[in-house]
């Protein structure tokens, strides 16, 4: 055995940091003893002890944010299904229809005591009589989460639809061209499509054969369909249009698109490239197809254009209880234009009214109704698409799917616009009251009736400045027969004499309001009801729990609101409400009341002002009882926000507060309003990282506000701050992906800095003390402020069209993205944090404070592995074992021979049957072995065996010849190495459980991807070069590798996250030039 040399040398060896009995933080120390204290003091362990812990701190709060219970809004109130489900398999659909039939299945779905079940074996799914559907499954998911959906179809179908009864639920008259849904289902054994571009290709090509088939089993039917209605969940989704841009696409064979938390805006993991490019070609696809007009001059135009329009997609998705996906991602701003679809949160459903987490969207009660319905209103069982025109369709979407109320009043949605501005010359109704039209005031005119023992009439004059009249009431509106109905109705009224000349020619009923021991002047007019266009809201009264209390089929029933914008009233004169007798304990308010007085600011667009103090704002007694407040700072979709409403409770309310929160598509609605109440918000609309979105004025929150003020008689006063312990959950959400590429970034700069100490001094510091370099003051400062500066730089316009040039695959067009939506405003920023708010700069160097303490952490495990190697090399007895005498460490891996063929065997496997990801854990694999050999080779100081193999000779060209000095390089060298594989390893690991599943699932052809050996060659290289003891010498043209690493690190830190695949690429690059400094 080799002697170790006395003294301080021998002291400095045990002491050095990578030796496994030195502190973790400690600076690892030359062996001369001049220079061991300058280097200890240069480099003090205090500073990264201070890092570590401010990271590991922010790390623990973001972990309580998660963990903690959500808010009242954001909880979940599904109620729970059941079903009697049966699946029968598709036996008829084989490889003679694809290729990958070997692999996927496809079933029918049946529900128990309703549909008839094909008995086993047999194939009478050919006698199916309905309108053909299919359920996508999404990432991992089952074809059996088609079940809620279908289930609830069948059964409300054979309930209202069959007999054409009317849905109570709505109060509307059922389809009467509606029929059965077959819904047939994909099984794609829980592929995992969110990790793999390739299975996602594979899927659509075989739906697309699926659908084809499917449409051939309707074939002896005299009007046999033409089309399939598509319901997707997750990844589905994205199988779904894709599907649309294959070859092998069956013309007009889909029409509508129904998904369920899809993540259509971009890919929730961007671990495969091509994946993020199959993105990008269906996106430029449906941008291009959905134009008014071939503007770009695009080739695609022709095809895209047939294929798309006609078709509808709506995006539903479940806000923020889906922590599987952000559900900023499921949003179709610049990829589809308003008339072809929209997307929508769960919680501003009518009759749903609940956050929804991503497995329960397939199943949730209240949302499987409102699907149910929905589809089978869009059914048109004359024509050939057994659906109705584009038009139809969206007309339906919106009317079940949306609330009906926007932010702004001055915008007041309406299916209205098309009932109030309906042709004058054809009121249907006649009204006589006892009024006096001339002494009617048009001045904040309000009604507040409960518990009325008559009838009552009340018109409101519509004024010609512009107003807003508003009415809400407990029980629904009448909507036929209103002269005995028992409900409130509404109508829009002229003069008899304004439309005499049209209504001469009519035969109209005269419905008479008058009361003849009332001596008044009776006054005849025509009407139109409108009554219909009532909305639906969730009930708030001191008995009202959750917004569950009043949704589908819930506890209570809801109430119901009109409104309308007097600007959409212009053919009108006058409003008139007529409440029924024996209203008993329902109510009536209604007013009409003008903009100004309804539409209220709450603090300006300040977002630094709304950080720091926050905005306060006092409301008066007399208020209306219908508010709108604008809040124009609430637009990051990063922040969570504090509501603080303080008022004074009154016992004569007629209902207690409702509020409704609402961010362009996104709306949430709170009941039952306490005293001095404290409101967590949390939204997923305005401007959101890495998604596309519209930059203007009018992207902000605003809250809608009712309330009983004329019972309440007290002022309101309204707090609105951060709530930033809730603001790191949603850091979670939106960033989850940085843990990688911000390490890998980080990890590269002490890579940097121990290759420049080694190119000076000769001598490869450990990986701690470049931690310890990294953190010394004269470099974490300008790293935070370099960071810093470049949060700023990606949230400004300029800067983002100049980055934009190096970003590898530009996926994002956001001219199309502007053609598309008919809008110039359109906007996404993909670099960084994608952050528009520069006030937010400081959350990049918080990141990177991050990660070098989940860097440290993961040190310290490999230190501590090392140090136990270490120990038990230290061992006496196993110093004196013969076996161990025999074998050593380097028994740990094979002869020379050996490792050439098994080097050629996996370079000759990843061509043609194993991807590269496959290449690439090995090699991480033996670096680590490797590590663990030479620091017990180190610690025992074995003189028998060189640095390199048992069977090689040395080759090690080192400049220091002490032994110790070249082990220790030896051994820093590799473990850094190590260190960064680490970081690329999960990048790779996604792949290679893909590879894996299809092991499981008996799929006998090749993997399909990722065979290109060039992306691991070089890795395999270095690793074998560093199996073999040779040490990377001192650096020829040292400022070339500096500058491919800095821009490594930039690449990292901007494109990183959106390209996480890149990322290895750029690391095997980087093992190009190791392989050739160590090599040539």
């Amino acid at each position: 055995m080799e002697q170790l040399p006395s003294g301080k040398n021998q002291a400095s060896l045990h002491e050095s940091v990578d030796s496994p009995s030195s502190s973790f933080v400690q600076s690892k120390e030359k062996f001369e003893p001049d220079e061991h204290e300058g280097r200890s003091m240069r480099y003090p362990k205090t500073s990264l002890s201070i890092v570590i812990c401010i990271g590991l701190l922010i790390i623990l709060q973001i972990c309580g944010s998660w963990f903690e219970s959500a808010a009242e809004i954001d909880s979940n109130f599904c109620r729970k299904v059941t079903m009697f489900p049966s699946y029968a398999r598709v036996k008829a659909f084989n490889q003679n229809h694809s290729r990958f039939a070997s692999k996927y299945s496809l079933y029918l779905y049946r529900e128990q005591g309703k549909d008839k079940i094909p008995e086993e074996g047999s194939d009478e799914t050919l006698s199916l009589d309905g309108v053909p559907a299919l359920f996508i499954p999404g990432n991992a998911g089952s074809y059996r989460q088609v079940r809620s959906i279908a289930s609830e179809s069948t059964l409300l179908y054979d309930r209202f639809y069959k007999n054409g009864a009317q849905d109570y639920r709505y109060q509307l008259d059922v389809n009467p061209n509606s029929s059965k849904i077959d819904f047939f289902t994909a099984d794609f054994n829980e592929d995992l499509t969110a990790f793999h571009g390739r299975t996602l290709l594979d899927q659509a090509e075989f739906l697309n054969e699926a659908v084809k088939f499917i449409l051939s089993l309707y074939s002896e039917q005299k009007n046999p369909p033409t089309s399939v209605i598509i319901v997707a969940h997750s990844m589905g989704g994205i199988v779904a249009r894709v599907m649309m841009s294959l070859p092998n696409y069956v013309a007009e064979s889909i029409n509508t698109i129904l998904t369920l938390a899809t993540p259509h805006a971009a890919a929730p993991a961007t671990f495969d490239g091509n994946l993020n490019r199959i993105y990008k070609d269906t996106d430029e696809f449906w941008r291009i197809g959905l134009m008014h007009d071939n503007a770009l001059g695009s080739e695609l135009y022709e095809l895209a254009h047939s294929r798309l329009q006609n078709v509808s997609l709506v995006s539903v998705t479940g806000g923020l209880l889906d922590t599987t996906l952000p559900a900023d991602y499921t949003t179709l701003k610049g990829l589809i234009p308003r008339t072809h679809g929209f997307n929508v949160f769960s919680t501003g459903i009518p009759g749903v009214w609940t956050p929804i987490d991503h497995l329960a969207i397939v199943w949730c009660d209240q949302l499987r109704k409102v699907i149910a319905k929905v589809l089978l209103e869009t059914i048109d069982s004359s024509s050939p698409q057994k659906t109705y025109n584009l038009e139809k369709r969206m007309s339906i979407f919106e009317t079940y799917l949306l609330d009906g109320l926007s932010k702004d009043f001055n915008s007041l949605q309406l299916n209205q616009a098309s009932v109030v501005n309906s042709q004058v010359n054809e009121l249907p109704m006649r009204v006589k009251v006892n009024t006096d039209l001339d002494n009617v005031d048009a001045r904040d005119s309000r009604i507040r009736l409960y518990g009325s023992p008559k009838p009552v009439i009340n018109l409101f004059e519509i004024p010609k400045n512009g107003s807003i009249f508003t009415v809400l009431s407990s029980s629904p509106f009448s909507q036929s027969q209103i002269e005995s109905s028992k409900n409130p109705s509404v109508l829009l009224c002229n003069p008899l004499s304004a439309t005499k000349k049209y209504s001469a020619t009519q035969e109209t009923s005269v419905l008479d309001y008058t009361n003849p021991l009332e001596p008044s002047n009776s006054v005849e007019m025509e009407c139109i009801d409108v009554s219909k266009s009532s909305h639906s809201i969730p009930r708030s009264l001191k008995n009202t729990r959750t917004t569950a209390s009043s949704s589908i089929d819930g506890q209570y029933p809801p109430f119901h609101l009109i409104q309308y914008h007097t600007d959409t009233l212009s053919n009108y004169q006058f409003v008139l409400v007529r409440v029924p007798e024996k209203l008993e304990d329902e109510f009536v308010v209604a007013e009409m009341q003008q903009d100004q007085a309804q539409t209220i600011p709450l603090g300006q667009r300040s977002l630094y002002e709304l950080i720091t103090r926050g905005y306060y704002l006092t409301l008066p007694k007399n208020r209306p009882f219908n508010l709108n407040l604008l809040v124009p700072s609430a637009h990051s979709s990063l922040l969570a926000y504090k509501l603080d409403i303080r008022y004074k409770s009154s016992e004569h309310e007629l209902f207690t507060p409702l509020l409704k929160f609402h961010i362009n598509e996104e709306t949430k609605w709170l009941v039952n309003l306490k005293e001095n109440d404290q409101i967590s918000l949390v939204f997923h609309s305005g401007m959101i990282p890495y998604v596309p979105f519209e930059r203007d004025n009018r992207t902000y929150l605003s809250l809608q506000l009712f309330s009983d003020s004329i019972a309440i008689e007290e002022v309101m006063d309204i707090y609105l701050s951060i709530s930033w312990f809730q603001s790191l959950k949603l850091l979670v959400l939106r960033y989850r992906l940085l843990i990688i590429s911000f390490p890998v970034a980080i990890v590269l700069i002490v890579f940097l800095l121990q290759s420049n100490v080694h190119y000076k001094e000769g001598y490869f510091p450990a990986f701690g003390e470049g931690l310890t370099m990294l953190v010394h003051y004269s470099t974490l400062l300008p790293l935070l402020f370099s960071v810093s500066v470049l949060s700023i730089c990606c949230s400004n316009g300029f800067f983002q069209s100049l980055i934009a040039f190096l970003e590898p695959l530009n996926e994002y067009n956001v001219k199309q993205m502007n053609l598309v939506s008919g809008s110039d405003s359109m906007h996404i920023n993909p670099y960084l944090l994608g952050l528009e708010e520069s006030i937010l700069w400081w959350l990049a160097p918080c990141f990177t404070v991050i990660s070098i303490a989940l860097i440290s952490l993961v040190y310290f495990f490999i230190h501590t592995l090392l140090m136990s190697v270490t120990l038990i090399g230290r061992s006496s007895m196993l110093r004196k074992s013969t076996f161990f005498q025999r074998r050593r460490i380097g028994g740990l891996f094979l002869s020379q021979k050996k490792r050439t063929i098994g080097f050629v065997a996996l370079l000759c496997l990843v061509p043609v049957y194993v991807p590269y990801q496959f290449a690439f854990i090995i090699c991480t694999v033996v670096q680590a072995i490797l590590s663990v050999r030479i620091a017990l080779r180190k610690e025992t100081n074995d003189s028998s065996e060189s640095l390199t193999s048992p069977s090689s000779p040395s080759e090690t060209p080192v400049q220091d010849s002490s032994p110790d000095s070249i082990k220790a390089n030896v051994q820093n060298y590799n473990v850094s190495l190590l260190m960064l594989m680490l970081w690329i390893l999960p990048i790779n690991v996604p792949i290679l459980v893909v590879w894996i599943h299809n092991f499981s699932v008996n799929w006998p052809t090749p993997f399909s991807s990722h065979h290109n050996f060039l992306a691991v060659l070089p890795i395999m290289l270095l690793v074998q070069s560093n199996v073999q003891g040779k040490m990377l010498p001192r650096m020829e043209y040292i400022w070339i590798f500096n500058c491919f690493g800095v821009y490594f690190v930039f690449y990292s830190l901007v494109f990183g996250s959106r390209s996480l695949y890149s990322l290895h690429h750029y690391f095997n690059l980087l093992c190009v030039w190791l392989l050739a400094q160590t090599c040539l």
